[in-house]
């Protein structure tokens, strides 16, 4: 074979291949769809806020002070905490797309932003990972699950599951920063 059948690789001014035609690119749109994605964006993640702020907190509040501690329990307060952090920082992304996609916060807000949502993003993903391992367990091996689910084993679980999240996103902390304009 050619070299060329290897190179898929797409400089800045070449013509999007076939395989790219369904993905919506900004740039693309008129200045007015352009503004209607943006508007509709910035509602969509302001409700999101806004309800996975109230859901989640409400979990906390009923997890930690209502609830037996159980390894559900801890899976599922885990669970709210990431999602309740990812909400809690959305704001500021909700802001950066009202403005037009033009970040105003300085490049430090800029790492510690992005490194908090995207880590409470893997966080919640590893969250809900280790919640349908554990249901698997109890199911397929309900006596040697019953020997080692215990809340003492899901908290040391979590703990490890929010380092992995946050070695998977330091880059993000070490790299990200804002372009000038």
């Amino acid at each position: 074979m050619e070299d060329e059948d290897y190179n898929t690789s797409i400089s800045y001014g070449d013509e999007y291949p076939d395989y790219l035609d369904s993905i919506v690119v900004l740039e693309d749109l008129s200045p007015l769809e352009a503004r209607v994605t943006r508007i509709f964006l910035v509602v969509v993640y302001s409700i999101v806020c806004f309800l996975g702020i109230l859901g989640n907190g409400l979990v906390i509040i009923i997890a930690t002070f209502k609830m037996k501690k159980t390894v559900n329990m801890v899976w599922f307060l885990n669970l709210a905490v990431a999602d309740f952090l990812f909400n809690v920082f959305l704001p500021i992304h909700i802001t950066y797309a009202a403005m037009d996609y033009h970040w105003v916060f300085g490049t430090a807000m800029c790492k510690i932003s992005n490194f908090l949502l995207i880590h409470n993003m893997f966080t919640s993903v590893f969250c809900l990972t280790v919640l349908s391992v554990d249901r698997y367990v109890a199911v397929v091996h309900p006596l040697r699950a019953a020997t080692y689910r215990r809340p003492s084993v899901a908290k040391l679980i979590n703990l490890g599951v929010w380092l992995a999240s946050l070695l998977v996103t330091l880059p993000i902390a070490i790299f990200a920063d804002t372009r000038p304009a």
